[in-house]
């Protein structure tokens, strides 16, 4: 699996993340995006039921990966907030542990009996997992260990195939785990990985299922520059959005691919993100590099968005219905539709679209800003454009 396994990791576990400017700054922006823009309170915690809304309750999201460190020190308090409107705000509207926003858990390469331990060997997907959490303050993660990472990487290192057991040659661990997302009902599937080659048909015909689910999937890029293509499925537009990883000037980075001239690639920041690292690998926090910790950013923003439509307190049907419509916020979330958008969003540069953090306040991002603004800026690429 490219991206999982080629990502640049630091040998050494810190306390506390260590500060970059860049992506303090980065961060500090998107978590003003939220508190500023965004007016969730705990009453939008609760999925409304027969009150005319289709969609409402906290964003679902699959993490598909090498499990998480569900006993991490830092996992059992509410996600880091970096500005003083968060952590204001935080207070104010008291957000759950992260421990508490982990609903479901699942083991799909483990022996039998194993099947609710998802002990992160590796360390990339409590990465991810702590990454998204702290993105999205109210989203809620639904785990699935699709790799021990370890194997893989010796795989690559000994140029064998990994081993596995008679118990498990017959497991297609990806396959099921999206099959098992989409029995969750998640509105999003984070594939921090990708393969070289094609999935199998029956890997296909799940991403197939988990489109047409109204499920957005987003695949990272891969890391190994232009020696080969775009990871699958990220270089499938059918089936997933590209996401690749930029520097602190918002240029791809040294070991991004090219963008291809036959679907959009996103980028946000890729490189040295500091994350949550598992306990029994030196706990604390490590940073990594990768277009595998750009896909969780990129997860993480569009998470920001459906939370934002998934709003009941600012606006009735009515209200929504006449400023978006309802065939445009179910267009909104599905994979195809979430790409217009985030391609309507961005900045362009030679091709690669850059992720803002602004979203839908890039132009106008002060304090107080009208959430039916926003919710126009939303409706307009899908009422001014064909297909």
């Amino acid at each position: 699996m490219f991206a999982l396994t080629d990502a640049s990791i630091a040998k050494e576990s810190t306390p506390a993340p260590e500060k970059d400017v860049y992506l303090e700054n980065f961060f500090a922006n998107l978590e003003e995006t939220w508190y500023n823009g965004i007016q969730w309170t705990p009453d939008d915690d609760e999925a409304t039921i027969n009150s005319g809304f289709h969609w409402s309750g906290p964003v679902k999201i699959a993490v598909l990966d090498t499990g998480v460190d569900l006993e991490h020190e830092d996992f059992t308090k509410s996600a880091r907030r970096r500005t003083k409107i968060g952590r204001k705000r935080a207070r104010r509207l008291p957000e759950k542990t992260q421990r508490e926003r982990i609903k479901a858990v699942r083991n799909f390469v483990g022996e039998p009996g194993e099947e609710n331990d998802v002990t992160d060997e590796f360390g990339h997907g409590t990465h991810i997992a702590g990454l998204i959490m702290s993105i999205a303050p109210r989203a809620e993660l639904y785990v699935a260990k699709v790799s021990t990472g370890k194997e893989l990487s010796e795989a690559q290192e000994t140029g064998k195939a990994p081993s596995t057991t008679n118990k498990r040659k017959s497991r297609r661990p990806v396959e099921e785990a999206i099959r098992w997302a989409i029995e969750q009902n998640v509105n999003i599937i984070n594939l921090s990985l990708g393969f070289s080659q094609l999935g199998s048909y029956e890997l296909n015909l799940a991403l197939d299922d988990a489109v047409a689910s109204g499920i957005i999937v987003f695949a990272a890029a891969a890391n190994h520059g232009n020696n080969n293509a775009i990871a699958w499925p990220a270089r499938s537009p059918n089936l997933a959005i590209c996401v690749s990883s930029s520097d602190k000037f918002h240029k791809l980075s040294w070991f991004a691919p090219q963008p291809s001239p036959e679907f959009p690639m996103f980028v946000a920041p890729g490189e040295d993100v500091w994350s949550q690292w598992p306990t029994n690998l030196g706990g604390g926090f490590r940073k990594m590099s990768g277009t595998s910790v750009s896909t969780p950013i990129a997860v993480g923003m569009a998470a920001i968005i459906l939370g934002f439509l998934n709003m009941t307190n600012e606006w009735d049907p009515q209200v929504k219905e006449t400023w978006l419509g309802r065939i445009h916020e179910r267009e909104i979330r599905r994979t195809r539709g979430m790409r217009k958008l985030l391609a309507h969003l961005c900045r362009d540069r030679n091709g690669v679209k850059i992720l803002s953090p602004y979203l839908m306040w890039e132009d106008n991002h002060g304090i107080g800003d009208e959430p039916l603004q926003a919710l126009n800026l939303i409706a307009r690429p899908f009422k001014s454009m064909k297909g």
